[in-house]
């Protein structure tokens, strides 16, 4: 995890350090957007992913995921979202990756993939 963690910081500090240099070789101001890291526990968060959940069953006939725990929610610009979450299926319990995109008032699910378990 850790590891992760500091391959995720140098690969943000060498985007920084080249969005610097294009906005002062082109002389541009350049607005940089981060993701935002979303409470879990947030009602709104769980609502997305309850919904994506949904979503899923709906378009996989016979899957019957239910969810077990979230452990991520990022927020990207233009209201996208991107949720790392464990569901079950009544025997065994997965690590799903879900992406939604916010329409108003609702989300539309644009992917829910299984992801592998990385310790």
């Amino acid at each position: 995890m850790k590891t992760n963690r500091l391959i995720t910081s140098i690969i943000l500090s060498l985007f920084l350090v080249g969005a610097v240099s294009v906005s002062a070789a082109t002389g541009r101001r350049m607005t940089l957007i981060l993701p935002l890291n979303l409470d879990v526990d947030d009602p709104a968060v769980i609502e997305m992913a309850k919904f994506a959940i949904a979503e899923h069953n709906k378009r996989s006939n016979g899957k019957n995921l239910k969810l077990a725990y979230i452990l991520s929610c990022m927020g990207f610009a233009y209201a996208i979202y991107s949720l790392e979450l464990l569901a079950n299926d009544g025997a065994i319990t997965n690590k799903y990756l879900a992406q939604l995109l916010q329409t108003t008032p609702m989300y539309e699910l644009q992917s829910f993939e299984l992801a592998p378990f990385l310790s």
